[in-house]
């Protein structure tokens, strides 16, 4: 793993085709965007981890279903 200080406006490159951004930050939360290829699936690893219990694991609770 890389870990890289970047301010707002800041980014780093990912090969060719790959940049993050550094958009906002405000209230400990950093906004980033990240410009790619429509082909490549870019996904939070929290969604993953969510989809990977969703196949796996219980029934989650109906009120985070109907969020979801």
């Amino acid at each position: 793993m890389l870990i890289m200080k970047r301010r707002p406006g800041e980014g780093i490159a990912i090969g060719d085709q790959i940049k993050v951004r550094v958009l906002h930050a405000e209230d400990g939360q950093l906004y980033i965007g990240v410009d790619a290829p429509v082909a490549l699936g870019i996904d939070a690893l929290e969604s993953q981890a969510e989809d990977a219990a969703d196949v796996a694991g219980p029934v989650r609770d109906q009120a985070v279903n109907k969020a979801a």
